[in-house]
C-alpha cells in the first residue's frame, strides 16, 4: 500500500508553485499532491482523445483538431501541475489555456466578421498578446497576472459567442450548454479560493466518501473540460455552416460529433 501523507510533504518535496488550491496536500496518497485536482483532468483529455480517433476514419476540419489537442495540452498540464504543484509544470498548465484561447479568439472572429479571413493583423494581433503576456508573467510570476490576462480572453470569446449565436448560421444551443457549464464551473473555483476555510472545516466533520463532493476545484475541472469540449464543436459547426456546409451535430456514448453533408445550404 502507498505511504500516505498527512504532514503535507510528499513524493515530490516542497511547493514551488505560485499557487496553491483548496485540496489539502498528500492526504489521499504520497504520490500526489492533489490527487482529485489532478485525476479530474481526465474529463479534460479523454473527449478530445476521442474526437482525434474519430477523425482519423473521415474529414474533419482542422478546427476541431487543434482545438483538441490543445484541450489536451491543457488537460496534460493541468494534471502535472496539481500532481506536483512544481512552477514549471504549473506554467504547462497555465500558458496552453492561454494560447487555446487566443486561438478560439482568432477563429470566432473569422467567423463573426468575414473580412477578418484573410487578415493578417489579426493574426499578429492576437500572436503579439499572448506573446507578451507569456514574457510578463515569466517575468512578474504572479497568477493574478494570468487570470487577468486569461479573463480578458474569455470576455472576448463569449462577446463573439454571442454576436455569432445571434447573428450567424450557428447552434445556439450547443453555446448556451457551453456556457452553462463554463459559468458553472467557474462559480466552483470562486467557492474554492474564497471559502477555502469553511471547506476545510466542512470536511472534517462530514462522512469521508462525501469529501470528494467539496473538492471544488475538481468540479471546476469536469464542467469546465465538458464546456470547452462543447465550445470546441460550436466553433467548427459555426465555420462550417459559415462556409454553407451542411453540417449537424450528434453524440453517441464516445462524444460529440459532427456530420457533413455533400449537399450546400443555400
Amino acid at each position: 500500500m502507498a505511504p500516505i501523507a498527512s504532514s503535507g510533504m510528499g513524493f515530490w518535496g516542497n511547493v514551488t508553485s505560485t499557487i496553491d488550491w483548496c485540496e489539502k496536500n498528500y492526504d489521499t496518497t504520497y504520490y500526489i499532491a492533489e490527487f482529485w485536482n489532478t485525476i479530474s483532468n481526465i474529463f479534460l483529455i479523454i473527449p478530445p482523445v476521442f474526437s482525434i480517433i474519430r477523425s482519423m476514419t473521415k474529414s474533419t476540419d482542422i478546427v476541431l483538431l487543434i482545438c483538441c489537442a490543445q484541450l489536451i495540452a491543457v488537460g496534460i498540464g493541468s494534471w502535472l501541475f496539481h500532481m506536483t504543484l512544481k512552477y514549471h509544470m504549473q506554467l504547462l498548465d497555465e500558458l496552453p489555456m492561454l494560447y487555446a484561447s487566443s486561438f478560439s479568439t482568432y477563429v470566432l472572429t473569422k467567423i463573426a466578421f468575414p473580412p477578418f479571413k484573410k487578415s493578417f493583423a489579426l493574426k499578429i494581433g492576437l500572436t503579439f498578446y499572448a506573446l507578451l503576456v507569456t514574457i510578463l508573467y515569466l517575468t512578474i510570476k504572479h497568477p493574478l497576472l494570468f487570470q487577468l490576462s486569461y479573463l480578458v480572453l474569455i470576455f472576448v470569446i463569449v462577446a463573439l459567442d454571442i454576436y455569432i449565436s445571434k447573428h450567424k448560421r450557428c447552434n445556439p444551443k450547443l453555446f448556451y450548454c457551453s456556457a452553462f457549464l463554463y459559468c458553472t464551473g467557474a462559480v466552483t473555483w470562486t467557492i474554492d479560493n474564497l471559502f477555502c476555510e469553511n471547506l476545510h472545516q466542512f470536511r472534517q466533520v462530514m462522512p469521508q466518501f462525501l469529501i470528494p463532493l467539496t473538492q471544488t476545484h475538481a468540479i471546476w475541472h469536469c464542467l469546465a473540460a465538458y464546456g470547452a469540449y462543447c465550445h470546441a464543436y460550436f466553433c467548427t459547426q459555426s465555420k462550417a455552416l459559415e462556409e454553407r456546409k451542411n453540417v449537424r451535430l450528434s453524440w453517441d456514448w464516445i462524444g460529440l460529433k459532427l456530420l457533413y453533408d455533400e449537399s450546400k445550404l443555400k
